[in-house]
């Protein structure tokens, strides 16, 4: 099978705290807290590791933080591929309001990379064995330091080798990275917005927007919905899934649960449709869990028995961005 090779530059520790209510100007009393190997690349090695995938990390890492970081993806048998920073690997704090589901998620700057350290990066990438249909896996932000077109340049690198690269990222680095033409994309309906430079307020401005990016050369587009499930956009067609409600613990990686499942199986050769859902079923699985770890393969397979999918023919088959906010509530 494909490898699944994870650029994780801005990584972290992630804490996460449970209490029943949070109070300000008040003892707030934790009921339950756990660590997790943070990072939206991280996020996704694990669980496509979990899945059965050959799944490998590039990451930059540095102090206390930087070990525990890589001693944890090591434990979950993930490949690390490390550029040590002199700074601290940066800590994400998740409270989480057990009485209500309300998260407060609080995130520090991560590492200022030196030109040292980054031109060691570039190194390090120079010299990683990829092969033509390998997947290439760029999520999340880029820590203080980095070059702004870091990853555009390695995508257009890595698509000349005939490598499928993946981009999730946000904003400006996000606009940038599309316009190297990834295979695969992956926003929500917030980062299409901000990628588009428009208000996105329709089922057929949704269905209009991200064919415009199938236009400009991505090969394709899985767009989330949160609870309201995800649509594929590809040349192929469209397909939605979703999963009947659940009770949330914690969303903080669902994206990259989901990411790492669609990945998985188009490795594997699966149909688009089966794709889709086994990825909603990961990122379903995962918001059952508490903290930022990622499910296992049978919780997943649970959650696949209860995915619906359709063939979208009509933007009406859609959700409006109104009506995923208002199943978010």
């Amino acid at each position: 099978m494909p490898r699944i090779v994870c650029f994780s530059l801005n990584s972290c520790l992630d804490r996460t705290f449970s209490l029943h209510r949070i109070l300000f100007d008040d003892i707030n009393r934790v009921e339950a807290a756990q660590i997790d190997a943070g990072g939206k690349g991280n996020n996704v090695a694990v669980m496509a590791g979990k899945l059965g995938s050959d799944a490998r990390v590039i990451s930059l890492l540095g102090g206390q933080n930087g070990a525990v970081v890589g001693r944890m993806l090591r434990a979950e048998g993930i490949r690390v591929v490390t550029v040590r920073t002199r700074e601290e690997t940066r800590a994400i704090y998740n409270f989480v309001e057990t009485a209500t589901g309300r998260m407060v998620r609080i995130n520090e700057k991560g590492p200022a990379v030196s030109p040292a350290e980054q031109a060691t990066f570039f190194r390090v990438f120079a010299r990683t064995p990829f092969s033509p249909g390998d997947f290439a896996v760029l999520s999340g932000s880029l820590p203080p330091g980095m070059r702004p077109d870091t990853y555009d340049l390695i995508i257009r690198n890595l698509n000349a080798r005939k490598v499928l690269t993946v981009l999730d990222a946000d904003n400006e680095l996000f606009k940038r990275g599309i316009a190297a033409r990834p295979f695969l994309i992956k926003p929500n309906l917030w980062e299409l917005e901000r990628a588009a430079g428009r208000r996105i307020r329709t089922s057929r401005q949704v269905m209009n927007t991200c064919r415009s990016f199938l236009d400009r050369g991505i090969g394709a587009l899985l767009l989330t919905l949160g609870g309201s499930g995800a649509v594929l956009f590809s040349r192929e067609g469209i397909w939605r899934a979703w999963h009947p409600p659940v009770h949330t613990a914690c969303t903080v990686g669902c994206g990259d649960a989901f990411l790492a499942g669609f990945l998985h199986t188009t490795a594997k050769g699966e149909p688009p449709s089966a794709c889709l859902a086994y990825a909603v079923a990961c990122g379903t699985a995962k918001a059952c869990l508490p903290g930022t770890g990622m499910p296992d393969k049978k919780e997943v397979e649970r959650a696949r028995k209860k995915i619906r999918t359709m063939t979208v023919r009509t933007p009406e088959e859609i959700p409006s961005p109104a009506e995923v906010s208002a199943s978010e509530k």
